[in-house]
């Protein structure tokens, strides 16, 4: 569970409203992990890049990750960009649920 997410359904429950800097904090932490992570692995690999691709991965993530994985894991790779997809948008689903269950 995302120590993120019990924040942002009370904010949530109570329409309180996502504060801005609590997305930029979440954006930032996401492609901070996201960004070492793909470092790590490619290592482990072998996988040969240009010097900048860590910055790419940071900025450019939701295009360079699925290239990145694909290139390294074939089609099984496409599955992980789901995944990582929905790490990235779970605390927004999680804040809906939660004003949605609020409502009812």
């Amino acid at each position: 569970m995302d120590s993120q997410e019990p924040g942002r359904s009370f904010i949530a429950i109570h329409n309180l409203g996502a504060p801005e800097a609590g997305e930029l904090l979440w954006t930032f932490e996401f492609r901070l992990v996201l960004a070492w992570w793909v470092r790590v692995d490619r290592r482990a690999r072998g996988f040969s890049v240009p010097f900048e691709f860590d910055a790419f991965v940071f900025f450019v993530w939701p295009f360079i990750v699925p290239y990145y994985l694909y290139r390294t894991r074939g089609r099984r790779g496409l599955f992980l960009v789901i995944g990582i997809y929905g790490l990235y948008l779970m605390p927004y689903f999680a804040a809906q649920i939660a004003r949605i269950a609020l409502v009812r």
